[in-house]
């Protein structure tokens, strides 16, 4: 279980990086709302708690503490979030204006084509 956290750990942290590279507006925006931890709970799965600041992101399915926020849905919600880019707020507790914020920071960015 600690290989598969590691490397979603370091899938999250490649991702962000290429997220903050590729706009310096999007990096401002995370930064100034950095440090978060929330909880993704998909149903039927355990629970997965992430933790994002300027200078780590880690992936655990240890609980973290103080989580900001979670996310409640099942696989089907998250794909819709994926592809709509837009998250609902029946999905979100705790505090849902940072959620939409790093929702939104992180789904509006600007794609590059595939090769």
């Amino acid at each position: 279980m600690l290989h598969m956290e590691n490397s979603l750990s370091q899938i999250l942290s490649n991702l962000l990086n290429d997220i903050e590279e590729a706009s310096p507006n999007s990096r401002g925006s995370l930064y100034s709302i950095y440090p978060i931890n929330f909880v993704l709970a998909l149903k039927g799965h355990k629970k997965i708690h992430v933790h994002l600041s300027k200078d780590h992101k880690k992936i655990s399915f240890k609980e973290l503490a103080s989580p900001n926020f979670e996310i409640q849905a099942n696989v089907t919600e998250i794909l819709q979030l994926i592809f709509t880019k837009k998250i609902k707020k029946s999905m979100l507790s705790g505090d849902v204006e940072l959620a939409t914020a790093v929702s939104y920071t992180h789904l509006t960015l600007p794609t590059t084509p595939y090769v």
